[in-house]
């Protein structure tokens, strides 16, 4: 590393700090500003014109092209400038590359660079050390290191594996990840060797593995590319350094540390960590493309099913306390659940369709609760008394936004009589016919609910006693002028729509509700 220190990484966003040559893999990583001394200038000159897909950046490893610019005038550390040195030979990603590459933009710095250097040698050390482990082990034999391209049936994909091995007739790949990569890239990998059913194996390194214990405390050292490895092999990837290469020696077969996504159930949430394991190469499964221990798909669902029963408890019980505090719909539910259940930010429609049973069944039986609190209510005694008054008030104030036709001031009385139209008393029972005809009269002789007649007819259509209302002396009222133009209001129309519907506050109550003007 000390021989870097003479130079200086520029920081422009037109050049690549380390490039790989992909024909000559023993240089795992080049300098670009090493570029002359270790290919000469007639080698540039013919790479610049025959060579459009040898390199590739270290970073992100995708295409790059060497270019050329002409040095200011003053030459570099004091060379003069001439035919020979007059131009700066540098890389820069190909056009639609590197679009997600650090070292696109003006942050790369020395630091970046070294970071590389030293990753460049922990990867080929680890590509040596498993491909040396693999030559001592029965049922394995090593096809290929890093000198091998792999092509898609269709020959449009095409991958370098790391390792390219056989293990019992098997195609085994083993990739090496150690620093930064796009999720796009490793699916690409994956899918591809899954193509050729080639079994594929993500192998990392961590420093603190703790391999007598067989645990690792890798939290700290976990990247984001080792977790979308993981999301791409079912919670899987695998661990592999000299320890374990001792062990794999003694037993003469594979040895891994598995680290692998857990889900846990904890006070109704489900949450994630990781885990390790030591594991045999025989161990590890290989389905669909996908190697793995664990199966993280198959433990949550499992886990979903065990917690089945209680989460639907439980969300009973929130909806239960919760439906009138701003759950207007069942989506709105739904939002809510969720986050409450489980963590996903999407929810199946299985079990959208569990939760919807749950918001039915509770919102049935909390609107029957509450037609029945208003049903009482209109029925008990004097609506003059100040605190039914009062109770009223208050229901009106909870649930005037709720779209049930509650709004503040209603008139209690045009309630009370329209609840007594619907022919039942406080316990649901028929109630006589006098006090029946009683209500329906109001409607015509107290000059305030005169407005109201129209309501008055839509409520007894359906009522217990038709006979009550079709008789000669109560057709003669409805046709008397005096009635037939009074002005009508239609304030109170939305909220018995509501309480005559579906849930009905008693079964009997069940009838057919004719849809009521909305403007006169």
């Amino acid at each position: 590393m000390d021989s870097f220190d003479q130079f200086d990484f520029p920081e422009s966003k037109l050049q690549i700090p380390l490039v790989k040559d992909l024909e000559r893999p023993e240089l795992d990583a080049v300098p670009a500003v090493l570029i002359t001394e270790y290919y000469g200038l007639d080698a540039i000159a013919q790479m610049r014109v025959s060579a459009r897909n040898r390199f590739r950046c270290y970073f992100c490893d995708e295409p790059v092209q060497l270019t050329a610019r002409l040095k200011k005038q003053d030459g570099v550390a004091g060379i003069p400038l001439n035919a020979m040195n007059s131009h700066l030979y540098f890389f820069k990603h190909r056009r639609g590359c590197g679009q997600h590459c650090q070292w696109k933009s003006d942050n790369s710095n020395r630091a970046l660079v070294y970071k590389g250097i030293k990753e460049g040698g922990r990867h080929r050390a680890l590509k040596t050390l498993i491909s040396e482990t693999l030559r001592q082990l029965p049922n394995w034999s090593v096809i290929a290191v890093d000198d091998r391209f792999i092509f898609s049936p269709d020959r449009r994909q095409r991958g370098k594996p790391d390792i390219l091995a056989k293990y019992k007739g098997r195609h085994v790949v083993f990739e090496i990840q150690l620093r930064s990569e796009s999720p796009e890239i490793i699916g690409r990998r994956q899918q591809l060797y899954k193509d050729m059913g080639y079994q594929l194996m993500w192998i990392c390194s961590f420093d603190s593995v703790a391999v007598a214990q067989e645990e690792m405390k890798i939290d700290a050292e976990i990247r984001q590319v080792h977790k979308d490895i993981g999301f791409n092999s079912r919670g899987n990837l695998f661990v592999f350094n000299e320890e374990l290469q001792k062990l794999t020696v003694i037993a003469s077969e594979l040895q891994l540390i598995v680290a692998y996504f857990k889900p846990r159930l904890s006070n109704g949430k489900i949450t994630f960590s990781f885990e390790t394991e030591r594991a045999s190469f025989s161990q590890i499964r290989y389905e669909d493309g996908d190697s793995f221990l664990k199966d993280y798909h198959e433990e949550l669902e499992e886990m979903r099913a065990c917690s089945y029963l209680e989460a639907r408890e439980k969300a009973k019980e929130y909806l239960s306390n919760n439906w009138m505090k701003g759950l207007d719909s069942v989506e709105d539910f739904y939002t809510l659940a969720k986050n409450y259940w489980y963590p996903e930010p999407m929810l199946s429609e299985s079990e959208k369709n569990v939760l919807k049973e749950i918001y039915d069944d509770k919102y049935v039986e909390s609107v029957i609760k509450l037609k029945r609190i208003v049903h009482s209510l209109c029925l008990s005694g004097s609506m003059h008394e100040i605190e039914i008054i009062s109770r009223w008030r208050e229901i009106e104030d909870q649930l005037k936004d709720k779209g049930f036709g509650f709004y503040s001031g209603m008139n209690v009385n045009i309630l009370r009589n329209g609840i007594r139209l619907l022919g039942y008393d406080i316990l649901g029972n028929r109630m006589k016919e006098s006090e029946y005809q009683e209500a329906y009269l109001y409607f015509y002789f107290n000059l305030k609910a005169r407005h109201y007649t129209s309501l008055c007819e839509r409520i007894s259509e359906n009522g217990p006693y038709p006979d009550v209302i079709n008789n000669d002396y109560q057709k003669n009222i409805q046709h008397d002028a005096a009635y037939r133009y009074v002005k009508q209001h239609y304030d109170l129309d939305e909220f018995f729509d509501w309480f005559m519907s579906y849930p009905f506050v008693y079964p009997k109550l069940e009838r057919v509700v004719k849809v009521m003007p909305t403007e006169f």
